[in-house]
C-alpha cells in the first residue's frame, strides 16, 4: 500500500489553509473601501 498523501490533496489543503489565513486579514485591511462600495449599492 502506498503511504502518504497524494500531491493534489496536499496542494488543495495548502490552498484552503492559506485562504483561511489571508481572508480575515484582507477583510480588515480593506474595511474602508468595503464601506464605500456599500454606499454605492
Amino acid at each position: 500500500m502506498e503511504s502518504g498523501m497524494k500531491p493534489l490533496v496536499l496542494v488543495a489543503y495548502r490552498q484552503i489553509f492559506s485562504v483561511i489565513l489571508v481572508v480575515p486579514f484582507a477583510f480588515f485591511m480593506e474595511w474602508k473601501e468595503l464601506s464605500f462600495l456599500k454606499n454605492l449599492i
